[in-house]
């Protein structure tokens, strides 16, 4: 009885210990401003929005999750098809809360595909929203 009871002290003591020695680490990191940046290359989305009020939010929140975990910085530029709906109301509340880079252009769409500059190691991906299904699978770049 008395090793069992050793081995749960042992236990709990390394437990303990490495809990404290993440706290001092974050502790340090948030006085020397030293944390891990994200990664110089960034993901560039282009939304095509109509109405899309219903899961705009999901949509931008699944690619700044995916983006989080590349550790990489996200910017999403959301082309706007003339919405009569809160898309982008609900757009523009993201862009100033999200953590990321986003711009709305509200202004009738075209057939022609957008033209977007890339920055040097930065990867793109076109969703259009006024084809894909809900049930549809999110095309992610890397």
């Amino acid at each position: 009885m008395a090793i069992q009871l050793a081995w749960i002290l042992l236990v709990y003591g390394l437990a303990a210990a490495v809990v404290r020695l993440l706290y001092i680490r974050h502790a340090a990191e948030l006085q020397t401003g030293h944390r891990k940046r994200p990664d110089k290359r960034r993901i560039h989305y282009i939304l095509i929005t109509s109405n899309h009020e219903l899961w705009v939010e999901w949509v931008v929140r699944v690619l700044a999750a995916y983006s989080c975990l590349l550790n990489r910085s996200l910017h999403i530029s959301v082309i706007d098809d003339q919405s009569e709906d809160c898309t982008v109301g609900i757009l523009e509340r993201l862009g100033r809360t999200g953590g990321f880079e986003l711009a709305v252009i509200s202004s009738p769409f075209t057939a022609v595909p957008p033209v977007v500059e890339l920055e040097a190691g930065e990867a793109q991906a076109v969703l259009d929203l006024r084809t894909m299904k809900p049930s549809d699978k999110i095309p992610f770049v890397r």
